[in-house]
This record gives structure tokens, sequence and C-alpha cells, in this order.
């Protein structure tokens, strides 16, 4: 089942970035914070349908629950928006290049969050030909920009700490109901950082113009990152849950290498040359490796 949930996480993330990509850079509708506000406000209403109708996994919201699960809500708004700041940026191979670095951050970061000793050393060496990789295919990009990059890094860091905090959460809260404090906890949060950026209003009228003007083609990549967002989010609390940090994020790398296949013939594509080529060949061998060893551990505890 763990398998089955990891392979689904990373289907629909690899997904997401093609229509977040067409969004932001095809349609010019460059709003991050007005993108995930709709995400959160569908998933509302969606958890809340459902537990008006009785489901058993929610109960009703309340600001005492919510404030227990409020950092890892922070550090998600923040590696949501910080995603899409950097996709809009970025071509999509070189996006994905940075996003399989978050494995070396948990890596780290999880002996200070959860108190976790360090993995085998075969783990730790398939994690850093991971981030290698991703040095030298950077190292290579000819369209180099840094505000991205930044933006790119910045999101692995948030992406690493919220998947570890909800790691630590998971034997208080189950994954709808950990998708259900999350969405109320950023939704207010992301309206106001929206509405103080002076991008609530512009976005707004961009929407209503392309709704208005039936711009079919924008409505239905709109639709598919609401909904598909939605859907990656329960995914990715789901697996983060039932596996572990370093999973989700690993499921991620590995998903990513028919985004970066795809991405180099969309899009603008990307310029190959030997480092690109190289990091490219050594992130995804890391990938593999991790992979294999995380198997034969998980086969021989059992």
């Amino acid at each position: 089942i763990g398998f089955i949930i990891a392979f689904l996480y990373g289907a629909c993330s690899a997904s997401m970035a093609f229509v977040n990509k067409a969004v932001l850079s095809y349609y010019k509708f460059n709003f991050p914070f007005f993108l995930v506000s709709c995400q959160m406000a569908f998933t509302i209403a969606i958890l809340e349908a459902l537990r008006l109708s009785g489901n058993k996994f929610l109960v009703k919201f309340t600001f005492e629950r919510a404030w227990t699960f409020l950092l890892p809500s922070i550090f998600y708004a923040a590696n949501s928006v910080l995603s899409l700041s950097a996709l809009y940026g970025m071509n999509i191979p070189m996006y994905g290049v940075i996003k399989r670095c978050a494995p070396v951050v948990i890596l780290i970061l999880g002996v200070a969050i959860l108190n976790k000793p360090l993995p085998q050393v075969s783990v730790c060496l398939s994690v850093g030909m991971i981030t290698g990789g991703c040095i030298v295919a950077g190292y290579g990009d000819l369209t180099f920009e840094p505000w991205s990059y930044l933006c790119g890094f910045s999101s692995v860091l948030s992406q690493a700490i919220y998947l570890l905090l909800v790691q630590k959460h998971a034997s208080d809260f189950g994954a709808a109901e950990s998708l259900h404090l999350n969405s109320f906890n950023t939704l207010p949060l992301l309206l106001i950082i929206s509405l103080v950026a002076q991008e609530f209003n512009t976005a707004l009228k961009q929407f209503l113009l392309n709704i208005i003007t039936l711009n079919i083609g924008f409505i239905l990549t709109f639709t598919a990152v609401i909904v598909f967002g939605c859907l990656l989010n329960y995914l990715l609390f789901l697996c983060t849950t039932y596996n572990s940090a370093l999973t989700t994020s690993v499921t991620g790398t590995l998903k990513t290498i028919l985004q970066t296949v795809v991405g180099m013939f969309t899009f603008g594509g990307i310029t190959l040359n030997i480092y690109i080529i190289f990091g490219i060949i050594l992130n995804f061998a890391g990938g593999v490796m991790y992979t294999v060893f995380k198997h034969k551990i998980t086969k021989d505890k059992s």
C-alpha cells in the first residue's frame, strides 16, 4: 500500500509541474499567492462537505487544533509560493533537479527535528549523489536566473521542514485531518499576503477577464491546477504519514525522470551541455540507488 501511495503521489506531482508552468508562463497568470489560495479554498469546500456528510476522519475545525498544526502550515505555504515563483523563471528540467535536493536537507534536519540518527552510509551516499547532480547541472544552466534559483532552494528548505513536521505530527493527525487543518491555517495567511503585495486585485481581474472572454484553454488549465493541487496535497500528507518524510521526498525525485525528459521539449526546452547531462545522470542514479538501498533495508527489517 505504501508503494502505491508513493507512486500516485509521484505521478500527480509530475503532472502538476506542467499545468503550473502552463498557467504561470503560457497564460501569463503569475500570481502564486492567488493560485494557492484558490487551492486551499477548494480543498476546504471539499473537506467540509465530506465532514458534514458524516466522514468519521474529519472533525469540526477549532482554533485550538489549528494552533497545534500552525508551524507545518506556515512552512507549507512558504514552499507552495516559493515553488511557483521558482517555476515561473526556470525551465522544467532544472526545476526538477533543484527540487531533488530535498532528501539531503531532510537527512540533516531530521536529526534535529525528529531526533533520529543518520541513516546508513549507503543511503547518505545516494542522497549525496542526488544533490551533487543538482549542483553540476545548475552550473551548466545557461538560462540561470539568480532569483528563481534562490526561490527554488528556499522552497527545498521549507519543503523539508514541513514534511518533517508533518511526520512528527503523524501520530496525532491522519492525512485527511492534516490537510483539513493545513487548508484552514494557510488560506487567511495567503490571502493577507496577496492583498498586501497588491496581487489579489490584479489576479482577480485577469481571472474574470479570462472567464468572460471564454478562454477555454485557460479555464481548463486553471481548473486542473486547483483540482490536482488539492489531490496532490492529500497524497503528500498520506504518503508522509504512511511512509516517511524522506521516502516522500525521494519519490518526488524519481517522478522527475519523466518530468525532466518531457520538459526538455516543452515550454522552451533546455540547452543541453556536458554539465547538465552529467548532472541529470548523477542525480537520477542517486535516486535509483536510494530506492534500491531503502528497499533492502526495509526487507532486512521485516
